[in-house]
């Protein structure tokens, strides 16, 4: 799946850069995915959060993106929720339909064994 920068976040979150500066922002541009973050929750503990990029898919809302923890490598970093472990946004495969476009929850690997897919 292709995302268009900028996301749109459901809620104000908080961005940590590697230098450890913290910024509260809806909004994850290109520039924060190639300095890197972790996305923290308001105690400070590593957290996830989701959003919508900036397509024209799903009526023009963008498709909905989950999980995701931050950034590194110019690579958004997402948390599959079967296995807890932190993967690159291209590990978790293709777009599916339900009621609207989306990424994969669980990453390719997870998925093939649970769903065979």
């Amino acid at each position: 799946m292709h995302l268009q920068l900028p996301l749109r976040l459901d809620d104000p979150t908080i961005l940590q850069d590697p230098h450890g500066t913290r910024t509260t922002t809806q909004t994850v541009t290109a520039t924060d995915v190639a300095a890197g973050f972790q996305v923290l929750d308001a105690a400070g503990h590593p957290s996830r959060v989701s959003g919508y990029d900036a397509s024209p898919r799903n009526d023009h809302r963008g498709a909905r993106i989950t999980n995701i923890v931050g950034a590194d490598a110019n690579s958004l970093i997402k948390r599959c929720p079967h296995c807890k472990i932190r993967k690159p946004f291209a590990d978790f495969g293709e777009e599916r339909t339900t009621n609207e476009l989306r990424d994969q929850s669980y990453c390719t690997e997870c998925r093939t064994l649970a769903f065979g897919t």
